[in-house]
């Protein structure tokens, strides 16, 4: 489940163009690519992060850079301590961070905040510099697919069954219903690996997933959060079966100016007109004003 893990964390995780990657010894699999990392650090566009780890641009990002007499920078630490973990054979579990904004519980982290992850080993591995720390995880983790460990890691431990139904409901509407994700789960199911609590949000979940449309209601117990971005001149459009908002103005946002147009959203995940506000599978948006039309 480890190389599952690395690429559903490169997957969610936003990591700016021109940004480092990380690379491990155990990368460089021929002769060729151990030639293309020794030129590329003589090159300056590479560098040692620790023993048999570097940090790298790919050719495009080089030239890109080059143009600006900029260098490589560091990688995002997630990106880091996958590479640890490939290069020494750990297992690498989803982060808390990650977990909840798979369940809808938070809205997507940043890359750079993700700094701490669980690993298969029993003690604690920290690179200050690096940004980046190993956290001993519970050795049920290691025997679940990722979204399973989404499930143990993620749930809130005080929600009731009531509770435990709604976010399920709620993140059946998400990202959850990808296929690959949702075969994950069923995996998990059917191995009879998850616990009662669990089990409960795993079956709303698969439930969820096979609904048409997004539901037209916040979910149970939705608290408003303090910081979120504001549409205004917002609208709902369907395209190949998901629904995405679109808004004339936007602010608020952590890539886009104050000002700009927004010609589309992630998908929704649900939407509350009522209450002005709705959840997309990155964040949540508050609805300044009427639906265009209404």
């Amino acid at each position: 489940m480890t190389d599952q893990v690395h690429r559903l964390l490169r997957e969610l995780l936003h990591v700016e163009f021109g940004d480092a990657q990380a690379v491990a010894a155990v990368d460089l699999k021929t002769p060729e690519a151990r030639s293309g990392m020794a030129e590329l650090l003589r090159g300056g566009w590479a560098q040692l992060l620790a023993p048999r780890i570097y940090a790298a641009a790919n050719g495009l990002e080089v030239l890109a850079l080059a143009q600006y007499g900029l260098r490589v920078g560091m990688p995002a630490p997630h990106l880091t301590a996958a590479a640890m973990c490939r290069q020494h054979g750990w297992k690498l579990a989803i982060p808390v961070q990650v977990a909840r904004f798979l369940l809808a519980l938070a809205p997507r982290p940043d890359a750079a905040d993700i700094t701490e992850l669980p690993f298969d080993q029993p003690k604690q591995m920290a690179w200050p510099k690096l940004g980046v720390v190993l956290e001993p995880g519970d050795s049920r983790l290691f025997g679940l697919t990722p979204i399973g460990q989404v499930l143990a890691l993620g749930l809130p431990l005080d929600a009731s069954e009531a509770g435990l139904v709604a976010i399920g409901e709620t993140a059946g509407a998400g990202m959850l219903a990808e296929p690959r994700l949702l075969e994950w789960l069923r995996q998990d199911v059917a191995a009879a690996l998850l616990t009662e609590r669990e089990l409960v949000v795993a079956n709303a979940i698969i439930k969820a997933a096979e609904r048409v449309g997004v539901p037209r209601r916040a979910p149970r117990d939705f608290e408003p959060p303090a910081d979120a971005v504001a549409i205004e001149g917002w609208d709902v459009f369907e395209k190949g079966g998901l629904e995405y908002l679109t808004a004339a103005r936007i602010s608020g946002h952590p890539y886009l100016p104050d000002g700009d147009n927004l010609s589309r959203s992630s998908p929704l995940m649900w939407i509350d007109e009522r209450l002005g506000w709705a959840r997309t599978r990155s964040r949540y948006y508050r609805l300044v004003g009427q639906r265009l039309g209404d």
